[in-house]
């Protein structure tokens, strides 16, 4: 019986390289570098010693040979190219870099989804590690190489890839660092000369701004929701440091659920961070264009929510005393609640990373690890986040030398980049609307320029003489040197929606009886659910998800796809 294998791969600037060791279909930044390697190889072992250390943000495929019975498939360890593969129910293999294609290849019946994948979407938004959200469908995880005998149906997968933190910068010295990692990112061939910023106003895309040049097009896109106003105007006064092109959308608040339909169907995913309606429509606002994103500099330079911690752990020999409990009692609310507060971080802090209730899972996990426990059940919870951890664990170094808040606040930060993988969502977005998208703080280059500072030093400035605590500080000093007209002290707003208001009185009351609650939600915890504010968020995007590409038979694949094919025993090749 012929045997089909099918790569089909929706990166329009995807190259296809004929070599001695197979077809290669090659995508990355770095992508004369990675074609060459490639290319010069004697043989595939050769590819895996020689492509990681230069694959900023890359995925390779490689037939090995005519007959398409061997498939080789490999993942930077840093970066958001995806890879899936699965077998549709007609014995045809695939490979493909986009996961609403695999699930168009699957009929309605086969997209089955287990309750390890809803729990992890509810608390992570993704599947831990790189599968799809349905049971056929695997993903190549950061850093491994896939090997798949079709022959045999034998897939074998190799760890070749992880980051290095040898190297350590002193944070005086952390600015220059950055500044030459991130201009010789956007000098590799993959970036474009004039990609569009897509911009916030804030520290990283107006640091990113300076970067590009003068000419380079920023876009903003906003939403008219009075919560919102601050962040358009918070945009708006920054680009006006700018002499380059400025473009703010404005979209009406009353078609939210139609943005986010439109979204989730782009994508093929119920993963949605709640930026998602904005970020499609800035995704989508051309065809044929690369956009460029400052997505992840929180996750490497320092998240707003690690101030408490560093202050808590400062505080730690008097936090939980006699004397701190007297004065939690006995002062003003607002001081007793925040000494309670420090208290309570105190504990996350002494807790394993490990552990659900660690400062660093804590914002590892978007909706409440208990309201998860109580749909499923704890032990369950506590297992992905065991699995999440050990998942970041495998390819991201440790600070040896760090304390309890530098241990904690690097696996928190490292949970980001590896678990909520939120530039690899708007890079498969992008995708989907033949456009690419370039994350350069979520690259190899960054990401190591970001371990090299020690981690007790990385996140948060320490209250030197004269100045406050201050997280991402590093990129502060820099961009305070490259503009220093531009108020890196000034307070940003969260960028988030107001979600719990579009759910009680505003564009999505009432929404769960469009989209009723999953089956995995009991009839007797459904009012809890709907009920918790920004804790239904997530079960919201799963229902749309399963009305609108789980059951959709009719779901087609991205529309920039190039789908190239093997049969054998008669070895056929189109393109």
């Amino acid at each position: 019986m012929a045997e089909t294998l099918a790569v089909s791969l929706a990166d329009p600037d995807v190259r296809v390289v004929d070599t001695d060791t197979g077809t290669w279909f090659v995508s990355g930044l770095n992508v004369r570098e990675l074609v060459a390697r490639v290319r010069d190889a004697d043989d595939i072992a050769e590819v895996k010693s020689t492509v990681p250390p230069v694959a900023e943000d890359a995925a390779l495929v490689n037939v090995a040979d005519d007959t398409g019975r061997r498939v080789h498939a490999y993942r930077s360890v840093a970066g958001g190219y995806r890879l899936y593969y699965l077998r549709k129910p007609n014995g045809t293999a695939m490979i493909t870099d986009h996961l609403r294609n695999a699930l168009a290849a699957l009929p309605v019946e086969a997209r089955t989804v287990s309750d390890t994948a809803v729990a992890d979407h509810l608390l992570f938004r993704a599947p831990v590690g790189a599968d799809g959200i349905v049971e056929p469908v695997s993903g190549v995880a950061q850093g491994d190489w896939l090997t798949w005998d079709l022959t045999a149906d034998e897939r074998r997968i190799e760890r070749v890839d992880s980051l290095d933190g040898t190297e350590h910068v002193e944070p005086a010295a952390a600015p220059d660092a950055i500044e030459s990692a991130y201009e010789s990112i956007l000098g590799l061939d993959g970036v474009v000369d004039d990609p569009v910023n897509c911009y916030s106003g804030g520290v990283d895309s107006t640091l990113t701004q300076t970067l590009l040049g003068a000419d380079a097009p920023m876009l903003n896109v906003g939403i008219d929701s009075p919560e919102y106003a601050f962040e358009m105007e918070y945009a708006r006064d920054g680009a006006s440091y700018f002499d380059a092109p400025f473009e703010q959308t404005v979209l009406d608040e009353s078609r939210v659920l139609t943005h986010l339909e439109d979204a989730i169907e782009a994508t093929g995913s119920p993963s949605c961070p709640f930026q998602t309606v904005l970020m499609n429509t800035a995704l989508s606002s051309d065809e044929g264009r690369q956009y460029l994103m400052a997505v992840g500099a929180d996750s490497i330079f320092g998240n707003t929510g690690t101030k408490g911690a560093r202050v808590a752990d400062w505080a730690a020999p008097m936090v939980g005393t006699p004397p701190a409990k007297v004065a939690s009692r006995l002062a003003p609310d607002t001081v007793g609640d925040y000494i309670d507060w420090l208290g309570t971080l105190d504990e996350q802090l002494d807790r394993s990373v490990a552990d659900p209730q660690s400062y660093a899972q804590q914002y590892s996990t978007y909706t409440n690890p208990a309201l998860v426990g109580t749909l499923f059940d704890d032990e369950l919870v506590a297992e992905r986040c065991r699995a999440q951890s050990a998942y970041v664990r495998d390819r991201a170094p440790i600070d040896g030398s760090a304390g309890r808040f530098g241990r904690q606040a690097e696996w928190r930060h490292h949970c980001l980049v590896f678990g909520h993988r939120v530039g690899s969502r708007w890079r498969q977005m992008a995708l989907a609307h033949g456009n690419t998208l370039v994350n350069p703080f979520e690259t190899r280059r960054l990401i190591e320029c970001a371990l090299s500072v020690p981690a007790d030093r990385r996140f948060v400035q320490g209250p030197t003489a004269g100045r406050d605590l201050s997280t991402k500080y590093l990129l502060k000093r820099l961009l305070d040197r490259r503009l220093p007209e531009y108020p890196t002290d000034r307070e940003k707003g969260a960028g988030v929606l107001p979600f719990e208001r579009y759910l009680a009185d505003g564009p999505l009351a009432g929404v769960f009886d469009r989209y009723p609650l999953p089956s995995f939600v009991p009839s007797g915890d459904r009012s809890t659910v709907v009920e918790s504010g920004r804790q239904a968020w997530n079960v919201l995007t799963y229902a749309v998800w399963r009305d609108r590409v789980q059951q959709n038979a009719a779901l087609d694949p991205v529309p920039s796809t190039q789908r190239y094919e093997w049969t054998t025993p008669e070895a056929a090749i189109s393109g």
